[in-house]
């Protein structure tokens, strides 16, 4: 009756933990699809929706290091001798990206807003204060005006340039100016002299726009990822485009991607991620790379691959570009009439031509330091770290009846700056992240799998237990024929248990 009642429990246990088993075997399977699930309903652009709000307004801090190159050589390089630099730097910029005037159109598929831009200095991060540091470079306007004079309008533009140029002296090819004058402007007595009769020629020059608010916006559009989150954040219009008009095919006109700091749902390492990069007014894509951690987040590095940068004869998809210079340099001379010589590099030159890094003295381009990456947490598409890396250069060439007589110019692509705009997830934020997403994600799994171990062990101890009752009881089957006793009473009986069988069969 107890070995019964054994038999019994022993398949009661068997059964129980089958039946946990193989739905804890089928919720692990499926778990990712559940979550994945979940967040694809939660990255939808929607009104109220925490992702809008951190899209709208990112609580993640964006900043904005300028290194420029310090020239050492002015009077040498008029004489036909390389360039020799200086990086000196960083000096840092908090830059905020704050969307506005939000509206929801076609039953909530695209999101319309307006955006301010604007920077704000960050003296404790810089190395000194850019309204009193100053820097020797190339006089960028004059550099310009002269590679466009065969385009100026009149040849009166062209003598006012020349007594602006000979007033100046011999060295006006370069010039000293303070950061915060070469970052958001000066007025520039060629620019200024230029601009009354070419409007293409703004009166002041400077690298960046400092602030682009309230009625100077345009409205851009982007999908929300209602009815496909793989759309989430792409663009629809840019400052009212639909397509660009600089280049020189539909493909390259195209505003492809996002702005960049999000992504959809579920990114794969054999994707490409598409983002449209608004101050080289192209876009591009970034491939997988390796993996990494930010703030105990696992991410997917994502880089700007060299391939992309190469010339129009290796990658044919650049001819559209007018990149048929050296690789790793972008002509950027289609955006003015007046086709002005920038070309954008990576900083240092890296993933050029050696020969262009040898044109020069002081820049040795390091992985690590000057290429860009975006690190992206594969399950939301959101960007948690970000270094999108970039360098100006202009390409001075020799001339011999130009307005500044530059005949004994090496020709070389002289770099002005690089810059580094970065953004990572602050330790809160992360924290904040981790409750929300990895942390339900791991505790779920490792329940699940504590589940399957238990109900597995449960398993395989019901069986272990009942495959050892049956050899026991087998065992003892045989211990009781084969007993003296069982022996005995056999011969007494004239012979086996089987002969005694026998014989009544007969």
């Amino acid at each position: 009756m107890a070995s019964s009642k054994c038999r019994c429990s022993f398949f009661c246990l068997t059964l129980v933990s089958l039946l946990i088993l193989i739905p804890a075997i089928a919720l692990y399977v499926t778990l990712a699809d559940i979550f994945l699930a979940a967040v694809k309903k939660q990255a939808v652009l929607q009104p109220g929706g925490l992702v809008t709000q951190q899209w709208q307004n990112p609580s993640v801090p964006v900043y904005v290091y300028f290194y420029f190159y310090n020239l050492l050589n002015p009077a040498e390089v008029l004489a036909g001798k390389r360039p020799a630099f200086k990086q000196v730097g960083p000096f840092v910029y908090r830059e905020h990206r704050e969307k506005y005037d939000i509206k929801f159109l076609y039953d909530d598929v695209l999101v319309q807003y307006r955006m301010n831009h604007y920077f704000t200095p960050m003296l404790n991060m810089s190395i000194s204060d850019p309204s009193n540091y100053s820097v020797t470079t190339l006089n960028v306007p004059l550099a310009i005006v002269m590679a466009a004079e065969a385009r100026l309008s009149s040849q009166l533009v062209r003598d006012i340039v020349d007594i602006i140029v000979k007033a100046e002296g011999e060295e006006s090819l370069f010039m000293t100016k303070t950061v915060d004058e070469l970052l958001w402007g000066y007025d520039d007595p060629i620019f200024s002299a230029v601009h009354k009769f070419e409007s293409s020629i703004p009166a002041q020059f400077s690298l960046q726009q400092k602030n682009i608010t309230d009625d100077a916006n345009l409205w851009s559009r982007v999908f929300t990822g209602k009815g496909d989150p793989s759309l989430v954040a792409r663009y629809s219009h840019w400052h009212e485009m639909m397509e660009l008009s600089f280049w020189g095919s539909a493909a390259a006109n195209a505003i492809n991607g996002t702005e960049g700091y999000l992504f959809h749902p579920n990114i794969r390492q054999d994707e490409k991620l598409y983002a449209y990069i608004d101050n080289l007014f192209r876009s591009g894509y970034f491939t997988y790379n390796n993996s990494a951690m930010v703030e105990d987040i696992d991410v997917l590095r994502f880089v700007i691959p060299a391939y992309e940068l190469e010339n129009s004869s290796t990658n044919a998809d650049n001819v559209a570009f007018f990149m048929d210079g050296p690789g790793g340099m972008m002509n950027m001379s289609a955006l003015n009439p007046l086709h002005p010589p920038i070309f954008m590099s990576k900083p240092h030159f890296l993933d050029a031509p050696q020969d262009i890094i040898d044109s020069v003295v002081g820049l040795k381009p390091v992985r690590t330091q000057h290429d860009s990456y975006l690190d992206v947490h594969a399950l939301t598409g959101g960007v948690l770290r970000a270094h999108k890396r970039m360098q100006v250069n202009v390409l001075i060439k020799p001339q011999k009846n130009a307005i500044y007589d530059t005949s004994s110019l090496r020709e070389t692509y002289f770099p002005v700056v690089f810059i580094d705009e970065t953004a990572t997830i602050t330790p809160s934020l992360a924290a904040e992240f981790r409750d929300r997403i990895t942390v339900p994600i791991a505790v779920s799994t490792t329940c699940i799998l504590a589940l399957m171990i238990v109900s597995a062990g449960g398993l395989v101890t019901g069986a272990a237990v009942m495959l050892y009752r049956r050899r026991w009881s087998k065992q003892q089957q045989r211990a009781h024929y084969s007993s003296p006793d069982r022996r005995t009473a056999s011969s007494l009986n004239g012979g086996s248990a089987d002969s005694e069988t026998t014989t009544l069969l007969q």
